[in-house]
């Protein structure tokens, strides 16, 4: 996973910025958190994230939650995005 232009703000906690931070109508207080099992990923580090079944299903193990951070809550848009690159072998 690597972020997209917003970029990191925590990589211990998986945390990105939101996009365009300076937008008057953008949520303030809040980050983007990806989840891999349960566990926060670290971002432009490879991931494994299992094996197929015998019969080729898979799922990717992968969520995406609003994390409040430890600025005060303002109200607005919230998002964010990554580039999530598969690499079969």
């Amino acid at each position: 996973l690597s972020a997209d232009s917003a970029g990191v703000y925590d990589n211990t906690k998986g945390l990105l910025n939101l996009a365009n931070a300076a937008s008057a109508e953008t949520a303030q207080g809040v980050k983007v958190q990806i989840l891999s099992n349960e566990t926060p990923v670290t971002y432009d580090k490879a991931l494994d994230i299992g094996t197929q079944t015998a019969t080729g299903a898979f799922t990717i193990p992968l969520k995406a939650r609003y994390y409040r951070s430890a600025e005060t809550l303002k109200s607005g848009t919230a998002n964010s995005s990554v580039t999530y690159t598969i690499t079969y072998e």
